[in-house]
C-alpha cells in the first residue's frame, strides 16, 4: 500500500473552556501519530489543536486512537477530556468517534490498563457523533469523510457547561 493510500485521520480539538487545556496522554489502538505531526502540548481558549494520525505503513488496520487533554472545570477541579476515533481500512467505512470526560488523571499512560479496553469497546458501539457531559464539563466529537484529501476529519470540542 502506498503512503498516500494509508488511512489518515485529520484531528482538530477546539478548546472552549475559558482557560488552557494541556496534553495528558494518548493511546494508539491501531496506527500512529504521523511522522510530521504532534499532539499540541497546550491548546489555549478558543483555539484549535490539530494533529494527523495514520495507518501504519504496510498494514491495513486503519487509524484508531485516543488523546486526552486536561483542564479545569468552573470549580477549579482537574478534568480529563478524552477524544477517540476509529477510521478503518477501507477508508470511510464505518468511521466512529467516542468522547468522555473524567476526573483529572483517570486515563492512564499504561497501554495495558483495562480502561483503554473499555474506551475501545464504547468507541466500537458509537457512531459518527458523540457527546459527553460530566462535572460541569462538556465534550463533543464528529467524524466526516474528506474524499478530496482521502482522509477523515475528526473534530472535537472541550467546553464548560
Amino acid at each position: 500500500m502506498e503512503n498516500d493510500q494509508r488511512v489518515r485521520t485529520d484531528g482538530n480539538i477546539r478548546n472552549k473552556t475559558k482557560g488552557s487545556i494541556a496534553y495528558s496522554v494518548k493511546h494508539d489502538f491501531s496506527g500512529k501519530l504521523a511522522k510530521e505531526s504532534t499532539y499540541p502540548p497546550k491548546i489555549e481558549d478558543d483555539q484549535p489543536g490539530v494533529f494527523n494520525h495514520e495507518e501504519t505503513s504496510g498494514e491495513k488496520t486503519g487509524s484508531c486512537g485516543a488523546v486526552v487533554y486536561r483542564g479545569k472545570n468552573k470549580n477549579g477541579k482537574d478534568c480529563d477530556w478524552m477524544f477517540s476515533w476509529s477510521n478503518p481500512n477501507p477508508i470511510h467505512k464505518e468511521n466512529k468517534v467516542f468522547t468522555a470526560i473524567a476526573e483529572g488523571g483517570y486515563y492512564p499512560a499504561d497501554t495495558q490498563d483495562p480502561i483503554w479496553h473499555d474506551v475501545h469497546k464504547e468507541l466500537m458501539k458509537s457512531g459518527t457523533t458523540s457527546t459527553s457531559e460530566w462535572n460541569g464539563c462538556i465534550s463533543s466529537m464528529t467524524s466526516t469523510p474528506d474524499d478530496v484529501n482521502n482522509c477523515v476529519d475528526v473534530k472535537g470540542t472541550a467546553s464548560l457547561a
